[in-house]
């Protein structure tokens, strides 16, 4: 895979070193995802600040590997890591996802649109997982959660949130009636 020319190089670096031996479900290299989140974002915030981006980037890494908020406060900054940190899903989860995606509506709107371009990527990729029962509840979960996550109102000043939004409507329309009537 290319590295987008628009990433940070030495961010991309570190989250192939983060995911290094990690693979998704349909046996990619993981580091490629948080990739493809990144260009999402961009694909809809041409002009997005570095600290979205490098967020955008580095959202998995609290929650797929070894990596802990203290180092990347250190290798980043306070605000990348705390937007890092609202991005990541408890350990503790499924008991505490309503709380974590209560947590994230009162989030930032950019922090908002990093999460939906994550989703959009997600569904993207979840007819590639082969598993049925899974794909069942991550449908049901993104319309009990994410369909939302950006009002109407966010929408209407903030045309990357009202991009990313559409996006995500149209991937969870398609995703959905492509898997049940696959």
């Amino acid at each position: 895979m290319d590295i987008d020319p628009r990433l940070p190089r030495g961010v991309v670096t570190f989250i192939q070193k983060a995911h290094a031996g990690q693979v998704r479900k349909h046996g990619t290299p993981y580091w490629e995802h948080p990739h493809a989140v990144a260009c999402i974002v961009l694909d809809a915030w041409p002009e997005a600040p570095l600290w979205i981006i490098t967020a955008a980037l580095l959202h998995d890494v609290l929650e797929q590997c070894d990596t802990d908020r203290d180092q990347l406060q250190q290798a980043y900054d306070e605000h990348i890591a705390t937007a890092v940190d609202l991005l990541s899903i408890p350990p503790t989860r499924p008991k505490d996802l309503q709380a974590y995606y209560q947590r994230l509506a009162k989030a930032d709107v950019a922090i908002r649109c990093i999460k939906l371009a994550d989703r959009i990527h997600n569904l993207q990729q979840l007819p590639l997982s082969g598993d049925s029962v899974f794909m069942r509840r991550y449908i049901a979960q993104t319309e009990q959660y994410l369909l939302d996550l950006v009002g109407e109102k966010e929408a209407q000043v903030c045309a990357p949130a009202r991009s990313l939004r559409d996006l995500l409507h149209t991937t969870f329309q398609y995703t959905k009636n492509t898997l049940v009537s696959g």
